[in-house]
């Protein structure tokens, strides 16, 4: 398993479903858990949050670095993110990782699908409208 050195998923740029799905098989091929998976999501969309926030209040890119606590060479992959959405699609984000760690922790349905269904809703252009079902 390879939890401490989890790759950031690719998802949070739009229309890269295709790379995030295999990104995701290769990381259950290989052991991860998916409960850790939707954690490191929900790390990475909080630090997206959390980059808006001190955007606005004007912080320097090194200010918001130690803020976030990632490295400064690693900053411009979570501005580029942060730019993929908008503030409100970042919060509904959490809405789809709730919907997630009840469908993983009840075991209705096999993770790989949920943790498909989360990707997939956050490559599309507007997660909001168009959300894949959790109940398939």
């Amino acid at each position: 398993m390879r939890t401490r050195s989890l790759p950031r998923f690719e998802i949070s740029l739009r229309k890269r479903h295709t790379r995030s799905k295999k990104t995701l098989s290769s990381l259950i091929d290989e052991g991860e858990q998916p409960l850790v998976m939707l954690a490191m999501l929900v790390r990475n969309f909080r630090n997206l949050l959390r980059l808006g926030e001190l955007k606005k209040a004007g912080m320097s890119r090194m200010e918001v670095s130690k803020r976030l606590g990632i490295p400064e060479f690693y900053l411009s992959e979570t501005y580029k993110h942060f730019s993929a959405y908008t503030p409100e699609e970042i919060k509904e984000a959490f809405t789809l990782f709730l919907e997630a760690d009840l469908q993983l922790k009840s075991n209705v349905r096999a993770p790989e699908r949920t943790m498909e269904a989360v990707i997939l809703n956050l490559c599309i252009v507007n997660p909001s409208n168009s959300q894949v079902s959790y109940n398939a």
